[in-house]
């Protein structure tokens, strides 16, 4: 509003002055002083509207600001997620590599656990390969077919079958460790040792929780 104001001031006011008491500037008349002190308004309302703008820059800024913290606080991704995330190419990785040695990575897992553990029952498989028993029914049949593992009566219990790697499973096993080797060196590339057996033990700690807290809602009465 400040530029569209403009000022006239009355001749008498001027031209009782000498010319050079008038405004500075020797041979200014009314109508000049007029269009100077109008300028002078202009500028003036210019200074005001970039104030005002100045004003409502900062405000905006600062909802910005504010969304952007909260937009950050969004990007921070959950651990459950990053592991989630990490699982999935882990899983597509491991599916290729031991698929060149005629296993799948559910088939390698049972594998691997029968090195550490000979003998085991397909519910106890079952348990620590974290599949159902009814797969690793088909997992144990499948593999048992390939001449991969062997089954033999328990002692005790006659109906449950205990199984056993073969020398051609163990074969099969050394070489997708070869593989899997190579691939965990690349995961783990850039962390130290120490860092290593921090993620182990946080690891082995996440899954107890879990386990622990499965067990427990089990456990709960029904209603």
């Amino acid at each position: 509003m400040w530029d569209a104001v403009s000022l006239s001031l009355p001749a008498s006011s001027i031209s009782s002055n000498p010319p050079a008491q008038r405004d500075g500037l020797t041979g200014s008349d009314p109508i000049r002083t007029q269009i100077r002190m109008s300028s002078c308004l202009t500028f003036c309302g210019s200074i005001g509207r970039t104030c005002a703008s100045a004003g409502i820059f900062r405000a905006v800024a600062g909802v910005v600001f504010s969304r952007s913290e909260e937009l950050r606080a969004l990007e921070t991704p959950r651990v459950g997620y990053l592991i989630y995330r990490l699982e999935r190419r882990l899983r597509a990785r491991l599916d290729r590599a031991v698929s060149v040695h005629g296993v799948t990575t559910t088939e390698y897992v049972t594998l691997s656990v029968l090195r550490e553990q000979d003998g085991l029952s397909s519910a106890e498989l079952a348990r620590l390969a974290l599949v159902t028993p009814q797969a690793m029914n088909l997992v144990i049949s499948a593999l048992e077919r390939r001449e991969l593992v062997a089954r033999r009566p328990h002692p005790e219990h006659g109906r449950v079958l205990r199984t056993s790697v073969t020398e051609l499973g163990l074969a099969a096993l050394s070489a997708c460790d070869r593989d899997i080797d190579v691939i965990e060196a690349q995961m783990l590339g850039d962390l130290d040792p120490a860092t290593l057996e921090v993620v182990r033990t946080a690891l082995r700690s996440c899954a107890h929780a879990l386990e622990q807290s499965a067990s427990s809602e089990r456990e709960q009465p029904a209603g």
